[in-house]
């Protein structure tokens, strides 16, 4: 009976906190200039500050795995011009 009781707080306390399995809280501090340029970027596209830094985070993930390797190039397109990004 005491096993159930503990089970169902747990459970409880992980709902309330929002946090279901999977899930980890990291605070960040931002410089306030870089935060504007977000929030500002965020408004533009109609998503949340948090939608844009996740998909920053999931761009940063694909160019660190992509540079492993020697043959990776990144390239940025604007009109005619193109230019090699090269990640040191």
């Amino acid at each position: 009976m005491q096993d159930q009781i503990q089970t169902k707080q747990t459970t409880a306390e992980t709902h309330i906190r929002g946090a279901p399995g999977g899930l980890k809280r990291y605070n960040l501090v931002l410089p306030e200039e870089l935060l504007r340029e977000v929030q500002e970027l965020a408004e533009k596209r109609h998503v949340s500050v948090l939608e844009m830094l996740r998909k920053f985070i999931r761009l940063g993930l694909l160019v660190a795995k992509a540079e492993e390797s020697p043959d990776t190039v990144f390239l940025l397109r604007d009109g005619d011009t193109e230019r090699q990004l090269i990640l040191i």
